[in-house]
């Protein structure tokens, strides 16, 4: 069974994620492709970028959550969801 992702069923143009977000060279997902490890990863990363945007909220973003030492801008446009320096890598 295939599934579309649609925001507005009338527009088939707005009915596909790019190939991209669904790690596929076609718009189509098939839901029999969906493995646990799939979902546990998505819900993972929903996991970080909630907490990401907690520490935006609270204000310390930028700030490593272990040591408060500022976390380098390359760094976290590496990764926006990264909450601890360089020299904690292990605890992120």
């Amino acid at each position: 069974m295939f599934w579309r992702w649609c925001v507005h069923a009338s527009d088939d143009s707005s009915c596909r994620l790019p190939p991209a977000a669904i790690g596929a060279s076609h718009y189509d997902l098939n839901v029999s492709e969906i493995t646990n490890e799939t979902v546990n990863t998505i819900e993972a990363t929903l996991r970080d970028v909630e907490r990401a945007l907690e520490r935006l909220r609270s204000g310390n973003y930028r700030t490593c959550q272990v040591c408060n030492t500022p976390i380098d801008e390359a760094d976290l446009i590496a990764n926006p969801t990264l909450a601890n320096c360089d020299a904690h890598p292990e605890l992120a």
